[in-house]
């Protein structure tokens, strides 16, 4: 498939310097233009009409849709193309940008909108999270990761103020703060690895990843996950213990040997999580580091496939 008309789905409020944004955003038009690609710019009206909008374009005869901010702007986009046929793209101007990193995708905005131009389509498996709400069940599609536990806390205390101050940071520093404060309640994982009998498990924090780094400073934590395989690494913390969580932490991010009895790496298709009977403690689910719902969980792979522009000669990253 070679793009012919693509529609850039802008978030006016990704990053923290707006005057560099549209200077960004005027530059890819102008390289897809010249490319020869019908290019055209709309914002995002609110997270969740970007599916809605991906959707009309689509309609409308636009057979590439790049979304142009962060790995938030680009999990709304996903929900409305999963399954359409049309492309998506990437245009990192976000906080955290690791789909892009993922990629190998340049951060720069000249750069990273002619690797657009060069790329190559790919059929990409995706995950699907669904989970509870008081507005009831919602479902998302998901192409980084998707989580329950302490990280979801972190992603639902990170308030936009805190993003908008400390960029990245401020998920870390919610993550420090919360790892010497919480009280790691415990809750149950289902799951069968992709070669064995169904397993349980008593968990205080349950990830399930496409890709294998988050980038700097946290690194590689699901070294063999992978965006060309069709199913989940799952991370599993068999413990309340906080030091293990700063114990694997910085195990990842300096590339050490991870392995300890109380936390689990494996791969599986689908991961179930529901409270104890003994629990009445709230229990937060994310994905792709957008504030979802709340328990009972299911992580699953998605029937449905996208399609992923991968710049020429780029393979997911491994680690």
């Amino acid at each position: 498939m070679t793009m012919r008309r693509a529609l850039l789905l802008y978030n006016p409020v990704a990053g923290r310097n707006p005057a560099r944004r549209q200077r960004d955003l005027d530059v890819a038009l102008n390289l897809l233009r010249a490319g020869g690609v019908d290019s055209q710019a709309e914002a995002i009206d609110s997270p969740s009409s970007a599916s809605g909008q991906a959707r009309q374009a689509i309609s409308a005869g636009y057979d590439a849709i790049i979304a142009c901010g962060g790995d938030g702007t680009m999990h709304a986009v996903l929900q409305g193309i999963v399954g359409s046929g049309a492309a998506l793209g990437v245009l990192p101007a976000g906080t955290g940008n690791v789909l892009a990193k993922n990629l190998g995708l340049p951060l720069e905005a000249s750069a990273a909108a002619q690797a657009l131009l060069d790329s190559q389509p790919r059929q990409i498996a995706v995950g699907k999270i669904e989970s509870s709400s008081p507005e009831g069940k919602v479902a998302r599609y998901f192409l980084l990761n998707a989580g329950v536990g302490l990280d979801a806390l972190g992603i639902y205390r990170s308030t936009y103020a805190w993003k908008s101050r400390f960029g990245v940071w401020a998920y870390y520093l919610h993550g420090l703060r919360l790892a010497a404060t919480h009280r790691f309640p415990l809750f149950t994982a289902e799951f069968s690895e992709s070669s064995g009998a169904p397993r349980q498990a008593a968990v205080s924090q349950a990830a399930a990843f496409r890709v294998p780094t988050l980038g700097w400073p946290i690194g590689s934590l699901t070294p063999q996950a992978s965006l060309e395989r069709d199913d989940l690494q799952l991370l599993l913390f068999k413990t309340q213990r906080r030091f293990r969580y700063l114990q694997y932490s910085l195990r990842s991010a300096l590339n050490l040997p991870r392995a300890t009895p109380e936390i689990e790496l494996l791969h599986a298709r689908e991961l179930l999580c529901s409270a104890t009977s003994s629990s009445s403690e709230k229990i937060y689910a994310q994905a792709d580091g957008e504030p979802l719902g709340t328990l009972p969980v299911r992580i699953s792979m998605a029937a449905e496939k996208v399609t992923l522009l991968f710049p020429t000669a780029s393979k997911p990253k491994r680690q």
